[in-house]
């Protein structure tokens, strides 16, 4: 790195890294400065709003293949394309578009790549109303412009359709209490509701993403205890007044013919979070879980509060989600049908296999929801 200009040169090397000191610290300020705002790439994509776009992210990405180089002309849509649409830009436009001072925090901060031809970001950059998160990119465009997709279960998700659901749904809740995220991935929901509680802890089995929470709590200015823990194996202490919220990580494993459908099973992500609750102390949880919901079952209400008959809870709410683009309706499964932008699918021509699995397992619909939990 010898002899290398900061301000004009970005390192060639592809290692993990994280955005590290004031640099990162200075990069909310300078997206927000040049117009790279949460309602600027929803124009930019052709989004209908915020929700629409990280619903459909990929989907954006690959129509808009043809704006590329008219987004390299100003510095909002330079940023669209190499930490949305994470795609590579001419260094020439990387250099000459983006302000001086933005482009020593992009380097400062690692999380930039490239050559003396092709500049490209290490990480996506979602932006979230004021905020900005950094995760990793579940796609990219290489150099010839073909897709390449990230695999790999370590990978820490960007904010997406099911965040955006539980966060509407947590900000509900009564303010004040301590806040934990339990499951944090990236830190979207802690890091947004934040100011509205007592302190921030964000719980997360897998280092990398707990590495990310940190990182993006410091990123936006907040205060934040981060951990790895299993939140399975019990004994984390919640303090009295604590909100729990839980994004679930599920996943249904139609490719694998594995007896265990989901990633996390949703009664056994709702069972963990509800055993953390200290009986009596105003503890309550909020949860977004993907439920199969078996034939002979009314409804997923019905399914979800059957997996807390012998628990005691002083109230419970469950709410479908029809709307989301994971819900899976009874007579599309029979046609081995499911919605084109439907979040369950690995591959976009795996609607098949998907509806095989479901029915194979009498599984009669898919039905995403939210819970909220008192003890």
């Amino acid at each position: 790195m010898n002899g290398v200009d900061p301000v004009n040169e970005v390192t060639a090397d592809r290692t993990f890294t994280v955005p590290k000191g004031r640099a990162a610290r200075l990069l909310p300020a300078l997206f927000r400065a040049v117009g790279f705002t949460a309602e600027q790439v929803v124009a930019t994509l052709g989004a209908t709003d915020p929700v629409d776009l990280v619903r459909n992210t990929g989907t954006y990405a690959l129509l808009t293949d043809h704006l590329s180089d008219q987004l390299c002309r100003t510095p909002a849509g330079l940023l669209t394309q190499l930490f949305v649409r994470n795609a590579p830009v001419p260094a020439d436009d990387y250099r000459t578009v983006l302000p001086e001072e933005l482009r020593r925090a992009l380097y400062c901060s690692g999380i930039v790549t490239g050559t003396a031809d092709l500049v490209r970001g290490r990480f996506s950059v979602t932006p979230v109303a004021s905020r900005y998160f950094l995760s990793d990119q579940l796609f990219a465009f290489d150099d010839a412009g073909d897709v390449e997709l990230t695999d790999g279960v370590d990978v820490v998700l960007p904010p997406h359709a099911s965040s955006m659901a539980l966060l509407r749904y947590a900000a509900e809740a009564e303010p004040g209490g301590p806040l934990i995220d339990v499951g944090s991935g990236c830190g979207v929901l802690g890091v947004s509701l934040a100011a509205r509680h007592r302190s921030l802890t964000a719980l997360d089995v897998n280092p990398r993403a707990a590495h990310l929470s940190r990182v993006n709590a410091e990123l936006n200015g907040v205060a934040a205890r981060v951990l790895v823990e299993d939140v399975t194996t019990g004994g984390f202490p919640v303090p009295d007044g604590s909100l729990l919220l839980f994004n679930t990580p599920t996943t249904i494993r139609y490719a694998d013919g594995g007896r265990s459908s989901a990633a996390m099973p949703p009664r056994r992500a709702l069972e963990s979070v509800v055993g953390l609750l200290p009986a009596g102390r105003g503890c309550h949880a909020r949860l977004f879980l993907v439920v199969e919901v078996p034939r002979g079952v009314r409804s997923a209400s019905d399914l979800v509060a059957s997996w807390l008959t012998d628990v005691p809870v002083d109230r419970l709410d469950v709410r479908e989600i029809r709307d989301s683009a994971a819900f899976v309706p009874a007579a599309m499964i029979p046609q081995g049908r499911v919605g084109p932008q439907c979040p369950l699918l690995r591959h976009g021509g795996d609607a098949p296999p998907l509806a095989r699995h479901l029915r194979d397992r009498e599984v009669h619909e898919v039905v995403p929801v939210t819970v909220s939990v008192s003890r």
